[in-house]
């Protein structure tokens, strides 16, 4: 019978059996092989232990790893080396597609003698002689490639050899499985970076009237995400704004941020004020991802007292900026989220018209190998150094560009200003 993953059929198959070539063209077995990237499936050393482990085990001189998409594809071989002119066969010049189409474990003492190996090049032109194969597969049970071994000699398989590589072949299908996890599992990085980015780098807040708005997001291109955000959500009473970082770094971070500042827009939008914001968003975190922590401060302002309530969770303290004069907003953290259980403390602060109000991540501060204290106090003096410059999002800018020198981690910076006749 034929075989799905883990069963075998004859390894010398009758010549009159027909073989199933539909399956290379489903559309969901191609989408897998697509998630997987050459340059990383050849570079995996699991691979390639895999088929020298093979070929020594079998007493053959060869054994391969063959990904069959569009063309065959060799991501690692024992006993010989493809240029890169070879690397990609077509379908129906390769031993391995047929060991697909077949569908179990393929084997041939000799593929000069039979009818569906004799005239391929790999036969006639490459020396291979006795070939015995298994297929690789996918999630769905869809058939990706092969794993097998051939010598340049005819042979008569034994039942071991075949063991051997069904054995070995669930082996290279985790690991094959795993690089394409980790292919998209980058990809979707990328893409949710960049969303955020034009989250966050919106142009403006409401018509500037009452209060306006700058925020941008950087993030270094060769390092693993951050779970950095900004947020804020215009309400009829007030206007609530949250930012905050995960700890970590690579996708899980930017989950759950994902999921902390959502939490923070749905409890603003319910009217909960910034401390129980903040201890509901803890206790949410605690229940979903038990170990994550992320620092995060709520505040809110309202437009008609023009007066605004901050609660901390371990997050550097805002920074007020009046008259051309920049200080630390005196909050008092609570612990960060994830580990904090009570309400934190809420401290308010009036901002007069040409106030502004500064929120930011660590990196934009922190630096290796210096300490928190002293990339703080540089972010203070440089961020008096442009307090005068008219612009929110050209002070945004020069305020960066003093400090994100060296980005090693994810920095975003919200530059808030209650303008001038908005009293």
């Amino acid at each position: 019978m034929a075989g799905g993953p883990g069963e075998s059929e004859s390894r010398e198959p009758s010549e009159g059996r027909q073989l199933d070539w539909s399956l290379f063209d489903d559309p969901d077995r191609l989408t897998f092989l697509s998630s997987l990237d050459e340059a990383d499936t050849s570079a995996s050393q699991s691979l390639q232990r895999v088929v020298r482990i093979a070929a020594t085990a079998s007493g053959t001189r060869f054994a391969q790893v063959s990904l069959v998409g569009a063309n065959q594809f060799v991501p690692a071989s024992h006993g010989l080396t493809y240029e890169p002119t070879q690397q990609h066969t077509p379908i129906g010049e390769s031993l391995c597609s047929i060991t697909m189409a077949f569908g179990g474990t393929f084997g041939v003492a000799d593929t000069r003698t039979h009818a569906w190996t004799r005239s391929l090049p790999p036969v006639q032109e490459g020396g291979v002689v006795a070939y015995l194969g298994v297929p690789l597969y996918d999630p769905d049970g869809l058939a990706m490639g092969a794993l097998c071994v051939f010598d340049s000699e005819p042979r008569t398989w034994r039942d071991e050899d075949e063991a051997l590589l069904l054995d070995l072949a669930q082996l290279v299908t985790r690991e094959l499985h795993l690089l394409a996890a980790l292919e998209t599992s980058t990809v979707s990085e990328v893409r949710l970076r960049n969303t955020i980015a034009d989250l966050v780098n919106r142009p403006k807040l409401g018509d500037g009237s009452i209060l306006s708005a700058r925020a941008q997001y950087l993030f270094p291109s060769a390092a693993p995400a951050g779970g950095d955000w900004i947020d804020w959500i215009e309400l009829p009473d007030r206007i609530a704004f949250s930012i905050g970082d995960v700890a970590g770094h690579g996708l899980t971070a930017l989950l759950v941020m994902e999921e902390m500042r959502h939490s923070m827009r749905a409890y603003a939008v319910q009217a909960v004020g910034p401390a129980d914001a903040i201890v509901k968003t803890s206790e949410l975190l605690r229940q979903l991802r038990p170990g994550e922590m992320a620092t995060a401060i709520k505040a809110d302002f309202n437009p008609t007292t023009g007066r605004a309530r901050f609660a901390v969770a371990g997050h550097p303290p805002p920074i007020h900026i009046r008259d051309g004069r920049a200080a630390f907003v005196a909050v008092r953290p609570g612990p960060p989220l994830g580990t904090l259980t009570q309400p934190p403390h809420v401290t308010e602060l009036a901002l007069d018209p040409g106030d502004r109000l500064l929120l930011y991540t660590d990196g934009v501060f922190e630096r290796r190998n210096e300490p928190i204290t002293t990339g703080l106090a540089r972010l203070l003096s440089v961020v008096g150094r442009h307090a005068a410059t008219p612009d929110l999002e050209l002070a945004v800018r020069e305020i960066l560009d003093d400090m994100v020198d060296d980005l090693f981690d994810d920095a975003c910076l919200l530059l808030i200003e209650r303008p001038h006749g908005s009293s």
